[in-house]
């Protein structure tokens, strides 16, 4: 069991959460953080003192992703940023895709 995550940033309690759990469950869960994005509003820290490996993207660019893969078959994508902001008060997107192929590609 895998969950692998590339995002620009994100600060939902919620995820983070979710994340720990799984991962102290045994699911190897890796976050790839845009490294302007560690900061004391984002969940970086968190996660890394729960335990969960994380890492900071080296591109010069920002790293805008948004990208979840689960188990190498699920992946979700989209504008959507974790944030409350995001949940609650923007138009976001999400497309949730459930194939083997499109994991590999991501």
């Amino acid at each position: 069991m895998s969950i692998h995550i590339l995002i620009y940033g994100f600060s939902l309690d919620s995820v983070s959460d979710a994340l720990i759990k799984a991962h102290n469950r045994e699911v190897a869960v890796q976050v790839v953080f845009d490294v302007r994005e560690i900061e004391d509003y984002n969940e970086y820290q968190k996660l890394k003192t729960a335990g969960v490996k994380v890492r900071n993207d080296a591109n010069s660019k920002d790293m805008h992703d948004k990208v979840m893969i689960v188990d190498g078959i699920i992946v979700a994508t989209g504008s959507f940023n974790w944030s409350d902001r995001a949940e609650n008060y923007n138009n976001e997107n999400l497309i949730v895709i459930n194939s083997t192929y499109i994991a590999r590609i991501y």
